[in-house]
Order: C-alpha cells, then sequence, then structure tokens
C-alpha cells in the first residue's frame, strides 16, 4: 500500500480578514467530505488557532495516497470546493496549502 498523504490548509489572519466558522463547519467541510470521500479522503482535523499564530485556522486533511488525493482534484466537482473559497463564502484570507507524504 502507498504511504499515506495529508494534506495541511492555512488561513492566515491579517488585518481586515474574516472567517465564518458556522458556514464553514456546517457548508464547507460537508461538501468537500462529499466530493473527496470517494477518492480515500480519510479524515480532516481543523485548529482554531490563537491570534499570536497570525492564522484563523488550519485543516489538516489525511488521505490514503498521493494518488487518491490527484484524482480528486482531477474531479470536475473540486472546483465548487476551491470556488466556494474563491468567492468568499466564508474567508476573506487567501488560504496556504501544504501537501506532502506522511512518514511517520
Amino acid at each position: 500500500m502507498a504511504p499515506g498523504f495529508v494534506v495541511l490548509v492555512l488561513y492566515p489572519r491579517k488585518p481586515g480578514t474574516t472567517f465564518d466558522w458556522q458556514y464553514y463547519l456546517s457548508k464547507h467541510i460537508p461538501l468537500a467530505n462529499e466530493i473527496w470521500g470517494p477518492y480515500g479522503m480519510k479524515m480532516h482535523s481543523i485548529s482554531e488557532m490563537v491570534a499570536e499564530s497570525g492564522y484563523h485556522q488550519t485543516c489538516v486533511i489525511e488521505w490514503e495516497s498521493k494518488e487518491g488525493y490527484e484524482k480528486a482534484q482531477q474531479d470536475d466537482r473540486s472546483k465548487e470546493i476551491m470556488a466556494d473559497i474563491a468567492e468568499g463564502n466564508f474567508t476573506t484570507a487567501s488560504p496556504v496549502f501544504l501537501a506532502g507524504k506522511i512518514v511517520g
């Protein structure tokens, strides 16, 4: 079995940025689960960060494999997830995405 894969999504806290937790948890995360679950998205962990960290929140998304993640990104419905961010439905922050192989 291929090693697991992880994607971190960080939403920077800058002057004037906002984050709507209710929308994020009730709409955005269920949308991601629906679209990406069939591709091997195993779990996600969402954390509200302290203001001093410089981030509103972080989301750690664990995948069964890099290949599953890549297939999920090729699904046309993944555009819905990204559009939800770009349209500012829950945040005015521009997210930072980090991805890599789980080694331990």
